[in-house]
């Protein structure tokens, strides 16, 4: 899963404080899922204030009732405008 998070510029180390200490554990807690990749574009870039995350979901569990994948991006929202998500599967 690869998200863009539209974070206030205020709030962005409020932001990874949250993903790291509340979403982390989540997404640790159980086996469905594991981030990969959680990264800040660079200021000065046209798109400051955005931060990537990809995180990995075990294949049939995406959406599947019960599973708390996106749990990493829940805890965090506090400091957050708004975010797009993408899947990707292989075959």
């Amino acid at each position: 899963m690869h998200e863009v998070h539209a974070v206030k510029g205020i709030s962005a180390d409020a932001f990874e404080a949250a993903y790291r200490d509340g979403g982390m554990p989540l997404l640790a807690g159980g086996d469905d899922a594991r981030l990969l990749w959680y990264s800040n574009h660079a200021h000065g870039s046209g798109l400051s204030n955005n931060v990537i995350t990809v995180t990995a979901v075990r294949c049939g569990r995406l959406g599947a009732p019960g599973s708390d994948w996106r749990g990493g991006s829940r805890a965090a929202t506090s400091g957050r405008g708004c975010a797009t998500s993408t899947s990707c599967a292989t075959t």
